[in-house]
C-alpha cells in the first residue's frame, strides 16, 4: 500500500493492487478495430489521451453509419464496456423488460440500438486504471472529473460530432456527472444524472453517520478490475472515519453547474441514492434544470419506453436543436405513492414541494397511528398508566 500526495487536500491518497485482472472478469487487452451493424459503426478501443502525463484511457463508440454529424452521449463507468450486459437478463427482478434494451447495452447505460438511428454516438468509457485503462484508479475524486471532462472535449471535436456532449447513465454514470460539470468543459451540452449519490461520505461510507458494512466493501469488488492501481478505499475509509478534507475532495461544487440538468430521482434507493440526486438538484447553479422523482425501481424507470423518450426531447433540443424539448415540463414532477404501482404525480416549480403538515396521533390499546386522537388514556402492560397523544391547542 503506497500513499500518494493528494493534489487537492492536504490528506494522502492510499493505493492498492487491483482487486482482479480484466482477463479474469471477461476483458481482452485493447485492439482499435470496427464492427458493423445495419445503419451503424461501432469503433472499439480508441485511445483517448488525458492529463498531462500522456496517459490514455479506452472509449468504445456507436455511431450512425452516415457523414451526418451525430450528438455524442458519453458514459463512464468502471463496470466494463467491452461486457454488453442487459439490466433484465442479470437481475430478472430489475422490472426491465426484455424488449426494452438490445445486446449492445451496457451495464446502466443508454442502449445504442435506440440512440444511433435518431441522431446520436454513444461513446463508453472504461475510468482510468480500470480494465486496461491507463493510470491509478481514483473514484469520485478531483483527478477523474478531469479526466471525464477530456473525454467531454475529445467526443466534442471527433469529425463524427456535432460539437454538444450530453451525459446519460445510472448510479456511477450519474454520480461522475456532477463532478464534471462543474468543471464546465465547454463542450458540455447537457447532463441526464439519473440517481447517482454526490457526497461519498454522507451518502455511501458512512451513510447518515453509520458505517456502511453492506453495500460499501461490496462495490470495491466491482470497481477494483485494472492493471495498475487502485484507490484502497478499505484502507481510506478506517483512516478517515470522520468527514474531513479528504472526503470534501470527493463531492463536487453543485453550484458552479450551468448546464441544462434533467434530474431523476426514485423514492425506492434511499438507502444509497435518493439522498445525493435531491440535493443534487436543489443545489445546481444552472438556470434551466427538472427533476422526475418517481416510486419505481430506478432501472426499470431508466430504461422505459416512455422515459427514453422523454431523454431523448431534452437531449434532442439541448445538442441538436430539434423540438421545444422540455418547456411545457413542470419543472419538478413527484409520484406520491399510495403502494409500489399505485401513484398519483404531483407537479410544482419548486422543490420541495409545497405540503401541508398533519399531525398523526398514537393509539396504544389499538398500536396504531390515525389522524384523530384516541379517547381516554391507555394502560401500559409494563408500566401501567401511560397518557396517549392529545392533539395539540
Amino acid at each position: 500500500m503506497q500513499p500518494a500526495e493528494h493534489p487537492d487536500d492536504p490528506g494522502r491518497y492510499l493505493f492498492r493492487p487491483p482487486r482482479s485482472t480484466p482477463a479474469s472478469r471477461g476483458g481482452r487487452p485493447p485492439e482499435h478495430r470496427f464492427e458493423n451493424r445495419p445503419g451503424m459503426v461501432i469503433e472499439k478501443d480508441i485511445a483517448v489521451p488525458f492529463g498531462d502525463g500522456g496517459e490514455v484511457l479506452y472509449v468504445d463508440v456507436y455511431r450512425p453509419d452516415t457523414d451526418v454529424p451525430a450528438a455524442p452521449l458519453v458514459s463512464w463507468s468502471p463496470y466494463g464496456k467491452h461486457n454488453p450486459a442487459p439490466i433484465g437478463q442479470i437481475y430478472p427482478g430489475s422490472g426491465v423488460r426484455p424488449e426494452w434494451t438490445s445486446d449492445l447495452t451496457t451495464f446502466e447505460a443508454p442502449d445504442p440500438e435506440y440512440w444511433v438511428p435518431h441522431g446520436y454516438a454513444l461513446v463508453l468509457a472504461d475510468v482510468p486504471g480500470t480494465w486496461y485503462s491507463e493510470g491509478r484508479a481514483t473514484y469520485h475524486s478531483p483527478e477523474e472529473a478531469r479526466a471525464f471532462a477530456d473525454v467531454v472535449e475529445w467526443a466534442g471535436t471527433q469529425p463524427w460530432s456535432a460539437g454538444k456532449v450530453g451525459l446519460s447513465g445510472v448510479s456511477y454514470l450519474a454520480s461522475l456527472q456532477w463532478f464534471v460539470a462543474a468543471l464546465d468543459p465547454p463542450h458540455l451540452g447537457a447532463i441526464n444524472p439519473s440517481e447517482g449519490w454526490n457526497d461519498t461520505y454522507r451518502e455511501v461510507a458512512r451513510h447518515g453517520g453509520i458505517p456502511e458494512t453492506s453495500f460499501w466493501p461490496y462495490i470495491w469488488e466491482r470497481w477494483g478490475a485494472g492493471t495498475t492501481e487502485v484507490e484502497d478505499l478499505e484502507a481510506e475509509t478506517a483512516a478517515h472515519p470522520w468527514f474531513d478534507g479528504f472526503w470534501a475532495s470527493k463531492t463536487p461544487d453543485l453550484e458552479a453547474v450551468r448546464v441544462p440538468a434533467y434530474v431523476v430521482a426514485g423514492w425506492a434507493d434511499q438507502g444509497l441514492h435518493l439522498r445525493g440526486t435531491l440535493e443534487g438538484f436543489r443545489r445546481l447553479g444552472s438556470a434551466e434544470k427538472w427533476l422526475d422523482v418517481h416510486g419505481r425501481k430506478k432501472w426499470s424507470y431508466y430504461y422505459e419506453p416512455e422515459n427514453v423518450e422523454r431523454q431523448r426531447a431534452f437531449f434532442d433540443h439541448f445538442l441538436l436543436g430539434r423540438g421545444p424539448g422540455p418547456a411545457s415540463w413542470p419543472r419538478v414532477r413527484a409520484e406520491v405513492r399510495e403502494s409500489y404501482g399505485e401513484a398519483t404525480w404531483r407537479e410544482s416549480d419548486r422543490w420541495p414541494l409545497d405540503v401541508e403538515p398533519r399531525r398523526l396521533h398514537l393509539d396504544a390499546v389499538a398500536g396504531s397511528l390515525g389522524w384523530d386522537a384516541p379517547a381516554g388514556r391507555a394502560r401500559s402492560p409494563t408500566t401501567g398508566w401511560a397518557a396517549g397523544w392529545r392533539r395539540a391547542g
